[in-house]
C-alpha cells in the first residue's frame, strides 16, 4: 500500500507501520561500520540519524498541542497541503539522496586512502 492515499484512520496507521518497516530495513541494510563511519569533517549516517531524532522531537511535541495554539503561534498556512502520495514520493527521493551521499563519501574516502600521495580523486 506504500504510495497510495490512506482514506481512513486505520489505513493511515497501517501505512505508517509499513513505512516504519521500509525505513527500518533501509537502515538495517547498512553495515554497522559504514553506519558509524564519518568521512573527514562530515557526519556519519549515525550522527545524521541522531540529529534527526533530536530535531523532530520538539515538532512532535508541538503537534500534540491543540490546533488553535499552533494557529496563534504560527498563523494560517498560505499554501495548500501536498497529497499523501506526493509526501511519500518526496520522502523516498530524500532517502535515496542520503543513501547516494553516504556511498559517495565512503567511496571517496576509500579512494583517498588508497592513493599514496594523498591526492583527491
Amino acid at each position: 500500500m506504500i504510495g497510495s492515499s490512506p482514506q481512513t484512520k486505520q489505513d493511515l496507521l497501517n501505512e505508517l507501520a509499513n513505512l516504519r518497516d521500509v525505513e527500518l530495513n533501509f537502515w538495517l541494510d547498512i553495515e554497522p561500520e559504514r553506519f558509524a563511519h564519518a568521512v573527514g569533517e562530515a557526519w556519519s549516517a549515525a550522527d545524521t540519524v541522531r540529529h534527526l531524532i533530536k530535531s523532530t522531537a520538539p515538532v512532535t511535541r508541538a503537534l500534540k498541542l491543540p490546533r488553535i495554539f499552533l494557529q496563534i503561534l504560527f498563523g494560517q498556512s498560505r499554501r495548500t497541503s501536498i497529497s499523501y502520495r506526493d509526501l511519500v514520493e518526496r520522502t523516498a527521493l530524500c532517502w535515496r539522496a542520503v543513501a547516494r551521499q553516504v556511498d559517495f563519501r565512503l567511496q571517496r574516502a576509500t579512494c583517498q586512502q588508497m592513493l599514496p600521495d594523498g591526492r583527491e580523486t
